[in-house]
């Protein structure tokens, strides 16, 4: 079992303060693996997949954890990550993944998936791909030893 949590609204900025940033930032401190979750059928000027991961992955880096010593999970920066190209039913946004995906898988060496949350194309494989992702996480991680209460 594991649990996805959709944080949207990064901006740039997210990482000192701006918008709701900290607020989403500190959920992805729980987080074992991040998704990067990219619109491919976005018809805004000046925005592609790369510059849109590139933005997210900044304010990743900037960000300090703020439960530092009570997380086994480690730095954000260490965390196994994945891109999803969303918005493949339709044909310009299919077009533009098909374009990006090589970009994206060389230049980040993640792995990419295409989906479509509309037609549910692409999304088992998916599933089944992010849970043996957080699986090999978990299981790499130290065990967790008890704390003891002091009163």
């Amino acid at each position: 079992t594991f649990t996805v949590a959709d944080v949207p609204g990064l901006i740039p900025g997210a990482s000192e303060g701006r918008g709701l940033g900290l607020e989403f930032l500190r959920h992805l401190e729980r987080c074992a693996v991040l998704v990067h979750v990219v619109d491919c059928a976005t018809m805004e000027p000046g925005r592609d997949p790369i510059s849109d991961i590139e933005a997210l992955e900044a304010e990743l880096a900037a960000y300090t954890p703020t439960l530092q010593g009570d997380s086994t999970l480690g730095d954000l920066a260490s965390r196994p990550r994945a891109v999803v190209l969303n918005k493949i039913d339709v044909p310009d946004a299919r077009e533009l993944a098909d374009f990006v995906r090589e970009e994206v898988q060389s230049k980040f060496g993640w792995p990419v998936y295409e989906i479509s949350t509309v037609s549910r194309d692409g999304l088992r494989p998916l599933i089944f791909a992010l849970w043996e992702m957080v699986k090999a996480y978990r299981d790499a991680q130290p065990a967790v030893v008890p704390r003891r209460p002091v009163i």
